[in-house]
């Protein structure tokens, strides 16, 4: 088998929601315990994705730590802020426009 005939699989994990200075504020209507507790889910699911990486011999690509900068409460938040609307906070803490732009550039780097 050559090189030609292997895929390359990647695993790319979630951008950061809680970075470590998001606090209380516009779109962040939790208090600091609850966002440390959130921090804490965010660690627990960062840990999920190496352990799958590690399983599963698929790359990781770990935007969660390359982009802890965007995340909620900073300058240019790369992810939907908390919706309190009942109709539309399923778009909660998704990856915006930006976001989402920011990985696809960040994998396409790492292919090419």
């Amino acid at each position: 088998m050559n090189r030609d005939d292997v895929a390359r699989v990647l695993l790319v994990d979630y951008p950061s929601v809680f970075g470590d200075r998001t606090a209380p504020g516009p779109g962040v209507p939790f208090e600091p315990g609850e966002i440390a507790a959130l921090r804490d889910i965010r660690s627990a699911l960062e840990a999920a994705y190496v352990a799958a990486a590690e399983r599963s011999g698929a790359e990781l690509v770990a935007i969660s730590g390359v982009r802890r900068d965007h995340a909620l409460g900073s300058a240019e938040p790369w992810v939907a802020p908390f919706i309190e609307d009942p109709m539309a906070f399923g778009g909660s803490f998704h990856s915006n426009a930006a976001g989402m732009a920011a990985v696809a550039a960040y994998l396409e780097k790492l292919i090419r």
